[in-house]
């Protein structure tokens, strides 16, 4: 999708035309900034859909580190370890639950590069979307 329609999609949940000076209140109050947490606040408790997934890249993964919602983010986040002929490869999926997107972040060697894509890489990647469309699904 276009980034225009994603940011207009995701307008709906952020407030605009609020400045500093009409406090954090207003923010807290708006229509916008209520539905978005009112999603984050349902993701969050939905426990077994999270564990689930979690499970399910324990499929691929020996270690399956959570930090979904951390610092505020509308988004569940998973993070595991892959180790190949390259050496240890970081994934981190992050599936946003105010519109249906995801998106999966590889480091190598722990530091931000851009390296091809490796056949580890290709497999990771049609593995977790396997997982998320079967999981969260629209």
């Amino acid at each position: 999708m276009e980034k225009d329609k994603i940011i207009d999609q995701l307008k709906k949940y952020f407030p605009s035309n609020i400045s500093m000076g009409d406090g954090l209140n207003s923010y807290v109050k708006s229509e916008e900034y209520l539905k978005r947490r009112s999603k984050v606040e349902l993701a969050l408790s939905d426990f077994e859909l999270r564990d689930f997934f979690k499970n399910s890249l324990g499929e691929i993964a020996e270690r399956v580190s959570e930090y979904s919602f951390a610092g505020g983010s509308s988004c569940y986040h998973f993070t595991f370890a892959q180790i190949t002929d390259e050496g240890r490869v970081l994934y981190s999926v992050f599936i946003s639950v105010l519109l249906p997107y995801y998106a999966i972040r590889c480091m190598k060697k722990l530091e931000k590069s851009f390296h091809p894509i490796s056949e580890m890489d290709f497999y990771v990647f049609k593995e977790v979307n396997f997982m998320v469309q079967k999981f969260f699904p629209g």
